[in-house]
């Protein structure tokens, strides 16, 4: 498990953590930590980029301060939906610096998605007494939530409301109906109008608002068509599936915008129809992603997005984690953080010149 000493300083003497080695190396956060603890799980070409980038920025692990010093009241737990997913690895980042300047612990574990997992890792937290908890949701946890207040264990959601009519507890937010109104308006701005929504399984809070998002903004506008595509998955070989099925679609039923539910599907997406060389991107099909992830692999056009401002959630998350301990007088709220608008050349209306000054830099 990732823990927020694991960086170090350079002989200059700034902080070098792993968010330093992931930018340098091209690489998500992930990936990185997934290098520095399980490398077997790393590609070899990856394994050689982040170790460059190591040796380049003078990177060395703080040495441990025993385990009194990761357990009891000096340390914060925080549960990822997915830790592959840098939107949860820069929530980390945010959560760290805050309980730096307080002088605690972070200690990070992998929820892989799995909501048994979720409540296991939450009881484990617990066992080690950890003053609160700072959760990334993988679905709705009314369950774990009734739990954590019956045993007096402060949690904090991220990405994921309390449960109707549970528990009331302060989440953190990104504010994911704009994020599907704002990618919804950029397409409509470029002259889309069969536009389809990419993405699987509306159970994800994330998922669910932003399609809400690219309704709303769709409502009442006339000639636009909006329908849903179900890519089995979320991951880019689930977006690869979708654009070779978009490849054998007609010129009639072909969308001309595609909201991506995550960016890993829209850089499938891509890929596939720059393979399939029937349809182009931006010229006859334009493609925008809802997240802003870190990625390992980037498509042959560069993907327009929606960037989440993962490091402010895991800032405020922090905040009102540690408000909540140490206030008497605190009061529960939700807090809505507002995402960035990032076009790129896969929804760019312009000249191949401009497009291709575009791919240079960005």
């Amino acid at each position: 498990m990732p823990s927020a000493g694991d960086s170090s300083s350079t002989q200059g003497g700034g902080k070098v953590g792993v968010a330093d080695i992931a930018q340098k190396a091209g690489v998500s956060l992930g990936t990185v930590s997934n290098y520095l603890n399980y490398p077997n799980r790393v590609s070899q070409t990856l394994k050689e980029r982040i170790k460059a980038a190591i040796d380049e920025l003078g990177y060395v692990p703080r040495p441990a301060r025993g385990a009194a010093a990761l357990t009891g009241q000096s340390t914060i737990g925080i549960i990822m939906t997915d830790i592959e997913h840098s939107l949860f690895t820069a929530v980390f980042e945010g959560a760290q610096e805050v309980c730096e300047d307080d002088d605690l612990q972070l200690i990070g574990a992998n929820a892989f998605s799995d909501s048994r997992r979720q409540s296991s890792l939450l009881k484990l937290f617990y066992s080690l007494g950890v003053k609160g908890v700072i959760l990334c949701s993988v679905v709705d946890c009314e369950a774990d939530m009734e739990w954590a207040r019956s045993v007096g264990l402060n949690v904090v959601l991220v990405d994921h409301a309390p449960p109707s009519g549970g528990p009331q507890a302060c989440s953190v937010l990104e504010d994911n109906d704009s994020v599907g109104v704002m990618a919804a308006d950029h397409l409509l701005a470029a002259g889309c109008k069969r536009i389809a929504f990419v993405a699987h399984s509306f159970d994800y809070q994330s998922i669910y608002d932003r399609y809400r998002g690219v309704e709303r903004a769709l409502l009442g506008r006339s000639g636009i068509n909006l329908s849903v595509i179900d890519s089995h998955g979320i991951m880019e070989e689930d977006g690869t599936a979708v654009g070779a099925t978009i490849n054998k679609l007609g010129p009639q039923e072909v969308p001309d915008g595609i909201v991506a539910g995550t960016d890993n599907l829209g850089i499938g997406i891509i890929t596939a129809l720059r393979d399939g060389g029937r349809y182009r991107v931006p010229k006859d099909i334009k493609v925008i992603g809802t997240e802003g992830v870190r990625l390992d692999s980037y498509p042959p056009v560069p993907l327009s997005t929606v960037a989440a401002p993962g490091i402010d959630m895991g800032r405020k998350a922090a905040a009102l984690l540690l408000d909540e301990i140490g206030n008497r007088r605190h009061v529960h709220g939700t807090v809505l953080i507002k995402p960035t608008l990032v076009p790129r050349a896969s929804t760019f209306v312009g000249s191949q010149s401009d497009i291709r000054k575009i791919n240079r830099t960005t």
